[in-house]
């Protein structure tokens, strides 16, 4: 049988459950029981061999060195949600699921790598996220799925979207920004203009005059936004596949 890795982005999952339940005195052991109700689905549903939690920093991390307008107008968590992640944390680990929590890494990165690594190693990987960003993750061996619509987020689902090979997607998104991580863009470039763009590999030419002036004013930008939006697979991790034995 081939190990599975099921991965939980943990406050994509949080924050939605959330931002949907009426807040009372009960929130967060509400928040708690149907955090589990949804992980436990999707354990039993990918046959988990192996399971874990990630969350993000509470640091600023390179992203932020490299812009720092990187989520700048990003609400903070609202201070319930924040004083009860220890608790959540806490009964995440009875059920058998432990927690990442990095110093700086932002979660995405921290997955990324935990999933190239194991996936390298043979383990089947199942990213619980409606994070689009994982796109560029995919292959035969790393999934995504989202537990709020019980289904895959897969290769096609994306290609059909956004009609864009997924080795595309930070060049794509460095064009035509990012809203929710306060990243721009360039002036002008939607996705038609940026998928054009892409498949005539940056001839100029392609463009209308405007935004080739866009481009001209802007271009020293899209280097940044696409490292920006590149998952990083190379962060340090500090465990080990054993670490992470479900049920344990």
């Amino acid at each position: 049988m081939t190990p599975t890795l099921v991965i939980f982005d943990a406050m994509n999952l949080l924050r939605r459950i959330y931002a949907a339940i009426e807040h009372t005195q009960d929130s967060i052991e509400r928040l708690q029981q149907q955090s589990w109700q949804k992980m436990s689905q999707c354990l039993e549903r990918h046959q988990a061999t192996h399971s874990v939690a990630v969350f993000d920093g509470d640091q600023p991390g390179w992203r932020h060195q490299l812009w720092p307008a990187y989520k700048a107008s990003r609400k903070p968590l609202p201070i319930e949600l924040a004083d009860g992640l220890d608790l959540i944390q806490q009964h995440w680990w009875q059920q058998g699921v432990d927690s990442v929590l990095p110093t700086h890494d932002e979660a995405d990165d921290v997955i990324a790598t935990l999933a190239v690594k194991a996936s390298g190693h043979g383990v089947k990987v199942v990213i619980v996220s409606t994070d689009q960003g994982f796109c560029q993750l995919l292959n035969q061996s790393i999934e995504q799925y989202d537990c709020f619509a019980r289904q895959p987020l897969s290769i096609e689902h994306y290609q059909h979207k956004f009609a864009i090979a997924l080795q595309q997607w930070p060049q794509f998104k460095a064009l035509t920004g990012e809203s929710s991580s306060d990243i721009p863009g360039i002036s002008g470039f939607g996705p038609t203009t940026a998928k054009r763009f892409i498949e005539q590999k940056y001839d100029v030419s392609t463009l209308p005059p405007a935004k080739q002036q866009s481009w001209q004013q802007e271009q020293e930008l899209v280097a940044i936004f696409q490292q920006l939006m590149t998952l990083n697979t190379e962060r340090e991790l500090g465990f080990k596949m054993s670490d992470l034995r479900y049920p344990k």
